[in-house]
């Protein structure tokens, strides 16, 4: 996870992480580059300390290939106003919901409920990360520790643009396309298309939808304090404010 965060912030060109300065920021995006990917053979080593086989690292791996694959998607994919929203959720789903899908997956490997554990984390995965493009819109940068709309500034249109996009395409299109042209007013433009053709509401109600699916498949796992406390989680990310 904190590796996928170090790359995600070089990405985004973010200065600031829940409040604390970025490695990138700090240090410059080689060397928060090289610390992400030696985070990743960190884990790769602690895997094959504790992989009962090899077809569970292989998992892990190909895993790891579909995270990276969605950050470096992600990235193709900066300044583009045709994205689609199949586009960006194929993107969650490789860059962050793989990552969440894995983690239920290792921790219930060996057991019955693997498969069922990894889909699980998927749709955990997909609801916390349209959560957090949420909140690019709808927090300060006192709560998330990074700009509002830093996003759309650098060019990446998560779930409540490509919603307003449906609604509004004529008024937010030409503002899309000024790329890293793009002025403060014109983001502020950008907010006010995204919130009046309920760009916002359309994006909470897709997290509300995965949040449910992860709950409805939590309640098919033997009864535990484990069980319990991963559905308290779920339903608490939900409704995080950073």
């Amino acid at each position: 996870h904190m590796a996928t965060l170090v790359h995600d912030d070089v990405i985004d060109e973010s200065a600031k992480r829940r409040g604390q300065e970025t490695l990138n920021s700090a240090y410059g995006n080689r060397i928060a580059v090289y610390t992400g990917d030696y985070l990743f053979t960190l884990c790769f080593r602690l895997l094959q300390d504790h992989a009962d086989s090899a077809r569970e690292l292989d998992l892990d791996t190909k895993g790891m290939e579909k995270i990276l694959l969605g950050e470096l998607n992600q990235m193709d994919r900066k300044y583009d106003s045709n994205m689609r929203m199949r586009d960006y959720l194929n993107q969650i789903q490789g860059k962050t919901a793989q990552l969440f899908a894995l983690s239920c997956y290792s921790g219930a490997y060996n057991t019955p409920y693997a498969r069922q554990a990894y889909q699980i984390g998927s749709n955990i995965g997909m609801a916390f990360q349209i959560t957090d493009d949420i909140l690019d819109f709808a927090s300060d940068d006192s709560k998330t520790g990074k700009p509002v709309l830093q996003d759309v500034k650098n060019g990446i249109y998560t779930a409540p643009v490509l919603y307003a996009k449906m609604k509004r395409r004529s008024d937010l299109l030409p503002l899309l396309e000024k790329g890293e042209a793009i002025t403060n007013d014109e983001l502020n433009a950008v907010y006010e298309i995204v919130v009046a053709s309920g760009g916002l509401a359309e994006a909470q109600a897709l997290a509300g939808k995965y949040t449910r699916k992860a709950l409805k498949q939590i309640e098919k796992l033997p009864e535990s304090v484990s069980q319990r406390t991963l559905s308290l989680i779920t339903e608490q990310m939900l409704n995080r404010e950073h």
